[in-house]
C-alpha cells in the first residue's frame, strides 16, 4: 500500500475556517487576558461609550436648540405684527377723519404714520421671508399679507390726498389689518407649547375684537359727519 502524502490546507483556507468567530471565545474568556489588555479595556471601553453617548446628547441638544430658536423667531414675527396692526389702524383713522369729516389734518401727520407702517412692513417681511414654509397654513397667510403690502403705497397716497373715496380707503386698510390678524392666528399652532399657544390665542381674540371696534369707529365718524351735513 502506497502512502500518499496529505497536502496541507493553505494558510488562507485555515484563516477562513477560523473566521471572525474564532475571536468570540477569546473575548468571552476575558479572565485569561493579559493584565495590560485588561487595563486597556477598562480604560478605553468606558471612554468610547462616553464619547458615543455624548455625541447622541449633543445631537439632541442641537435639535432642541434649533427648535427653541425657531419658536423664538415665530414669537418675534408675531410681536412684529402688533405694531403693524396698530399703525395701520391709526392711519385708517386719520384718513377717515381727513377724507370723511371736517376735522383738519395735515398731510405731514398722516405721512409720519405711513412711514411707521412701512417700517413695520419691512420688519415683518424680513422675519417671515425665510422662516415660514410657503405651503404651510402660516406661509400661505404670509404670502396673502405680502400681497396686501403691495397696495400700501397707493393707499398712503389716497390717505394723504383729498379726492379718494373715504369708504374705499377704510375698507382697504381693514383688508390689510385682517390679513395681518389671519397670519397671527395661523402662527399660533407652530409655537408647540400649550401655555404659549393658549396665551397667543387669547391675545389674538382680543386683537380681533379691538379691530372690529376701531373699524366701526372710523365708519361711524364718517357717517355722523354725513348726517350732520345733510341736516
Amino acid at each position: 500500500e502506497l502512502d500518499v502524502p496529505r497536502r496541507s490546507a493553505p494558510a488562507h483556507s485555515a484563516h477562513r475556517r477560523r473566521g471572525p468567530r474564532s475571536w468570540l471565545p477569546a473575548i468571552a474568556e476575558w479572565r485569561n487576558w493579559h493584565l495590560p489588555v485588561k487595563v486597556a479595556a477598562v480604560l478605553f471601553v468606558p471612554a468610547i461609550a462616553a464619547v458615543a453617548l455624548g455625541a447622541i446628547q449633543i445631537r439632541g441638544d442641537v435639535q432642541r436648540a434649533n427648535q427653541f430658536a425657531d419658536i423664538q423667531k415665530l414669537i418675534e414675527l408675531r410681536d412684529a405684527l402688533i405694531p403693524l396692526n396698530t399703525d395701520l389702524q391709526t392711519e385708517r383713522w386719520l384718513a377717515a377723519q381727513k377724507l370723511g369729516t371736517n376735522t383738519p389734518f395735515s398731510a405731514a401727520t398722516i405721512r409720519q404714520t405711513a412711514n411707521a407702517v412701512d417700517h413695520d412692513v419691512s420688519v415683518v417681511e424680513n422675519l417671515g421671508r425665510s422662516l415660514l414654509d410657503p405651503n404651510s397654513p402660516a406661509g400661505i397667510r404670509y404670502q396673502g399679507l405680502v400681497g396686501q403690502f403691495g397696495g400700501l403705497p397707493a393707499l398712503h397716497q389716497s390717505a394723504e390726498g383729498t379726492t379718494a373715496d373715504v369708504v374705499t380707503v377704510i375698507s382697504s386698510f381693514s383688508q390689510v389689518v385682517d390679513a395681518s390678524l389671519d397670519l397671527e392666528q395661523a402662527l399660533v399652532p407652530q409655537l408647540a407649547d400649550p401655555q404659549l399657544t393658549g396665551l397667543a390665542l387669547s391675545l389674538n381674540d382680543l386683537e380681533i375684537g379691538q379691530e372690529q371696534v376701531r373699524a366701526q369707529e372710523s365708519i361711524v365718524a364718517v357717517a355722523l359727519t354725513d348726517r350732520k351735513s345733510v341736516v
